[in-house]
Parts: C-alpha cells; sequence; structure tokens
C-alpha cells in the first residue's frame, strides 16, 4: 500500500516537473518572439500552445474530442477560407480524430468504454486488404497516392466504436442531439449573413 503511494507521489512530482520545464520553454519561445517583434509566429505559437490544451483535454476525455471533432468537421471550411487554404488546417481534424481514438483505446484498456464486433467484420477486412493490395499498383505514379487512398476509405472506420460507446444513456442521446441543433442552428445564421 505505502508502495503504491509513493509511486503516486513520484508520478505527481514527475508531471509537475514536466509542466514546469515546458512552461518554462514556452515563456522563453514567447518571449523571444516579443523581442523580435514577429507577430505572425506570436499568434501561430498561441494556436500551438490551444492546441496542445485541447490535445490533452482529449486525452484525458474521449468524448470531448469526439464532439470536438464533429464540430471541427463542421467549422473546418470557415476556418479554412478566413486562413488562406492553409494545409493544416485541412488534417488539423485528422490529428484530433487520432488522439480520440487514442484516448478510446485507453478506456477501452481500462474497461471504461464498451465496444462491439460488428457482423460485416469479414467484408470490411476484405476490402482493406484489397486496397492493401491496390496500393501498390504499378500504374499509380507514387506510393503517396495509394496511403492516402487508405486514409480516406479506413480511417474514420473507427468511429463507429467511438459512437457505439459514446451513446450510454438518454442523457447522451440528448446531449449529442442539443449539439448537433446548437450546430446546424449556427451554421444557418452564418449562411443567413
Amino acid at each position: 500500500m505505502l508502495e503504491n503511494i509513493g509511486v503516486a507521489v513520484n508520478r505527481r512530482h514527475l508531471q509537475g516537473l514536466a509542466l514546469l520545464l515546458g512552461l518554462l520553454g514556452a515563456i522563453w519561445v514567447l518571449t523571444s518572439w516579443i523581442v523580435a517583434g514577429t507577430p505572425a509566429q506570436l499568434v501561430l505559437g498561441g494556436l500551438g500552445l490551444l492546441a496542445g490544451a485541447i490535445l490533452l483535454n482529449i486525452l484525458n476525455d474521449w468524448r470531448s474530442g469526439f464532439y470536438l471533432s464533429l464540430v471541427w468537421l463542421l467549422f473546418e471550411d470557415l476556418a479554412r477560407k478566413y486562413l488562406s487554404n492553409n494545409m493544416y488546417i485541412y488534417f488539423g481534424k485528422d490529428v484530433l480524430i487520432g488522439m480520440t481514438y487514442l484516448s478510446f483505446f485507453l478506456a477501452l484498456r481500462r474497461r471504461q468504454a464498451e465496444t462491439f464486433r460488428p457482423p460485416f467484420l469479414f467484408p470490411l477486412s476484405l476490402f482493406f486488404w484489397l486496397a492493401v493490395a491496390q496500393m501498390f499498383n504499378p500504374g499509380s505514379p507514387s506510393l503517396l497516392y495509394g496511403l492516402l487512398g487508405l486514409k480516406l476509405y479506413f480511417y474514420y472506420v473507427p468511429l463507429m466504436f467511438v459512437g457505439y460507446a459514446l451513446i450510454r444513456s438518454e442523457r447522451d442521446l440528448h446531449r449529442l442531439l442539443v449539439v448537433n441543433l446548437v450546430m446546424a442552428g449556427v451554421i444557418a445564421l452564418l449562411g443567413a449573413v
């Protein structure tokens, strides 16, 4: 019992030390940007810190990652339009969903989430291996096209497991419907303006 308490205290000290070093590093970078007079880097640095905080939140709660990914998916084009069609923004949803997958997998290992075995797993696996075989098509100009095709076909398949575990009660369903309704209202207002 006392050994477990000692491990928890040591882990807490290490986390505090890592947080302190991270904050000192962030302060160092921010002050150098302010002194150099580069506001664009300062804004991008602030967005990077915000993204880091969001990713840490997703690691703690995969449900918030799902909702944030859903909201980001709905407003991604708006952000790309006003930020000069930046490709980092295009792949931002993939990072959000990837962190949601990681957090969900960790919750599964801790038995905090449920999953199911889909009845179409065998046809899905056949389709996956067909896509892997076609990735090496000699007529393709690059292997990267095949990798992009695999991502487009299969990266979002695990969302069916996340969606299954998301709705545990009527309250969870109500929350999902309210989020969708609010986002639909915001999009309708933006379309009217």
